[in-house]
């Protein structure tokens, strides 16, 4: 059994040979862990970045679209109907 004196505090801290390998497998199995999730991330942020130009233009168009729902939902349930302006010489009629 190993102890591990920690002078600031007044705790002990003891392990074994074994558990201090377990821990350092662990330590290094986090580590690992970590170092993949940033590749993966690293690699969907590549492949999204070549497409950000098409996603912008479906953005965009979910957008108007989203806006043009929305407009037409409140001209029908408007109390007073909502109808197309008439542009005459003498100017907007409705």
């Amino acid at each position: 059994m190993t102890i591990l004196d920690d002078r600031p505090r007044t705790t002990l801290h003891c392990t074994t040979p074994e558990l201090a390998a377990l821990n350092a497998r662990l330590t290094d199995a986090a580590r690992d862990c970590l170092l993949l999730s940033v590749q993966v991330l690293e690699g969907q942020l590549a492949t999204v970045a070549t497409h950000a130009r098409l996603l912008m233009r479906v953005v965009d168009s979910v957008a108007l679209l989203d806006m043009l729902c929305a407009l037409g939902l409140v001209a029908q349930e408007a109390a007073t109907p909502w109808v197309q302006p008439r542009v005459t010489e003498y100017g907007v009629c409705c």
